[in-house]
């Protein structure tokens, strides 16, 4: 046991190296409260996800769908009751946050907030799989910060909904994070897994797509803190 808490102290590191990184992307008193706010909404927002998760549950039990085939329940659950559900709390948890601060707000800022907001969701997540997982995976889990690099994603094509003002880039803000999120997790499913020994490799494709993610926003953000495109007030 006193390994596995271990375990998840460490894999609590990234993502307070992002949090305190993004957190400093600004110097002004204001945005650093917003930034530890948008933390505690992350976690908070897990409530939210737990109670839509039990009604979409419910829902999906009463159309006896979830008799039908274990695949369509497996792609049900991973896709919608964990993707889906997850990423639309944390749009409409970040997208509030943004519009209250709306009048003074940069693209890089949206960022931010998608992500920390993100970081806060996945910092409880891994307290809840520490009760029914393994040392291994905690750390995995910790290392490869799957929701920050879905939030910051969110965040970049949010702020580029409100600096084009066009706005299929708000649907591509959920939609490409809910699209990585249930493949991954649906790639882990043992109904997946069991129709060609081959899709063994598919979540560690997964995670590598997520990484090249994670990255490329960190490269736009080191970029764009120069950038008065991403500095400047957004408009929209």
């Amino acid at each position: 046991m006193l390994g596995v808490i271990i375990a998840l102290i460490v894999s609590f590191i990234p993502c307070t190296i992002l949090f305190f990184y993004l957190r400093g992307l600004r110097k002004e008193e204001n945005y650093q409260k917003n930034c530890g706010k948008m933390l505690l909404k992350g976690v908070l927002c897990s409530l939210g996800v737990a109670l839509l998760d039990l009604v979409v549950n419910i829902l999906w039990a009463l159309t006896g769908l979830d008799k039908v085939s274990p695949l369509l329940n497996a792609a049900f659950h991973d896709f919608i009751i964990a993707a889906a559900v997850e990423e639309f709390v944390k749009y409409m948890t970040a997208d509030r946050m943004i519009k209250k601060n709306s009048a003074d707000i940069s693209w890089l800022e949206v960022i931010a907030f998608a992500g920390i907001t993100a970081i806060g969701f996945e910092l409880i997540e891994s307290v809840v799989y520490f009760f029914s997982t393994n040392i291994m995976q905690i750390l995995v889990r910790g290392f490869t910060m799957m929701h920050a690099s879905y939030g910051m994603l969110m965040g970049y094509f949010i702020g580029k909904a409100k600096k084009t003002g066009n706005k299929i880039n708000l649907f591509w803000a959920f939609f490409l994070p809910f699209l990585l999120h249930g493949c991954y997790d649906f790639s882990l499913a043992d109904e997946f897994q069991a129709l060609n020994d081959n899709l063994v490799f598919v979540p560690f494709i997964m995670v590598a797509i997520t990484l090249v993610v994670f990255f490329r926003m960190l490269n736009v953000i080191k970029n764009g803190k120069n950038d008065a495109e991403y500095t400047g007030r957004l408009e929209g």
